[in-house]
């Protein structure tokens, strides 16, 4: 743990993308209807809709900078999602009154940084920021996003261990690595 509660945004939530998902988890649960959870996580496109690709610092050389520490965090394509749904309605009753955290790949910083040297082509250093460092950051969001990853790095042993790659991609069989995604990406 990191210590510190994330701070409350409106009606009472700290995450709310992920706090209103839990409610209506809970919801399903109390009328008993059969259902099974499909819990996400972080998506690849967040690097590039949310501005949290590398970016060149004064001296031109990129940086990747993330409030994550040393923590590994579960990152999935939101293409993913519908393809996994699909692999989870074709699998019948075998997931009902499940949970299914999907993941197309887990990574550290590093590693992810990693990635992008590869993709790139060119070095990319990864320099963590503090949670407290995003929330102030000012753009729409920030705060939101800096609850995000504090849950991210807090809960990350059984937020990644509930995301099981081998079992997704039986679900899933063209379930996007990073890496691939990237690729595709790239001049994004």
């Amino acid at each position: 743990m990191l210590g510190s509660e994330p701070p409350t945004i409106g009606d009472g939530y700290k995450v709310p993308h992920l706090d209103a998902k839990s409610e209506a988890n809970a919801y399903f649960t109390a009328l008993g209807v059969p259902t099974t959870f499909l819990e996400t996580s972080f998506f690849y496109e967040m690097f590039i809709h949310a501005g949290l690709s590398p970016r060149r610092g004064p001296d031109g050389a990129a940086t990747l900078t993330l409030p994550m520490g040393d923590s590994v965090m579960a990152l999935v394509a939101a293409e993913d999602i519908g393809r996994t749904a699909y692999g989870i309605f074709q699998a019948g009753a075998r997931f009902i009154n499940r949970t299914i955290g999907l993941a197309g790949t887990h990574a550290t910083g590093r590693q992810l940084a990693a990635l992008f040297t590869k993709v790139l082509g060119e070095p990319v250093a990864y320099r963590p920021m503090t949670h407290d460092q995003l929330r102030a950051a000012g753009f729409p969001d920030a705060e939101e996003l800096g609850n995000m990853f504090q849950f991210f790095t807090e809960a990350a042993a059984t937020f990644v261990g509930n995301r099981d790659l081998n079992l997704i991609r039986t679900l899933n069989p063209r379930l996007q690595p990073l890496e691939d995604w990237l690729l595709k990406h790239r001049a994004q």
